[in-house]
């Protein structure tokens, strides 16, 4: 048995699908076949990345990333490249404007879109697996999924605006 201090910083799969550890590419591809790939995020870009942006990524987003880099379908970046993760929280959070018009960005981790100026992201700060949908319109941040799997299954097989009133949402 390994203390925490000897445990692995290596993420470690989901196994929320009934055959074990997600292999991404294959189980989308029994969702939606027209979903366009990218090579995969090498381990460089994503270290740097957790580096850049001072926390480290979601452990499903990072095996996402392994097996391609950034996922589009019909037009919609559904998962962003890592490069456009950093590049757009990075300005989230440094641009004077976007500070000004909007609440902090800091807890959130964006790493998707709607096709809109709208943008999907994980809360970091306290770290949550769930998925949020922040409307740039009003500002309004609400609950959209409560893991990557259940978000990009939700992108790929939904049509329309499922986020303004996703299934499973919690009830208050």
């Amino acid at each position: 048995m390994t203390s925490p201090s000897e445990a692995s910083d290596e993420p470690t799969p989901s196994t929320d699908l009934p055959n074990g550890p997600i292999m991404w590419l294959q189980w989308i591809e029994e969702l939606q076949e027209s979903v366009q790939y990218a090579p995969p995020a090498t381990s460089e870009d994503l270290d740097q990345a957790a580096r850049t942006l001072g926390r480290p990524l979601p452990d499903d987003l990072v095996f996402l990333l392994q097996e391609t880099n950034g996922l589009s379908n019909q037009g919609v970046d559904i998962v962003w490249s890592i490069q456009r993760i950093v590049r757009d929280n990075i300005a989230f959070r440094s641009d004077t404007t976007l500070l000004q018009q909007f609440m902090s960005f800091d807890p959130l981790l964006f790493f998707g879109d709607n096709g809109d100026d709208d943008a999907f992201a994980f809360v970091q700060l306290p770290q949550r697996l769930d998925v949020f949908f922040w409307n740039r319109a009003t500002d309004g941040r609400s609950w959209a999924a409560n893991s990557l799997r259940s978000y990009v299954e939700q992108a790929l097989t939904d049509s329309g605006n499922w986020y303004y009133d996703p299934p499973g949402r919690p009830v208050r």
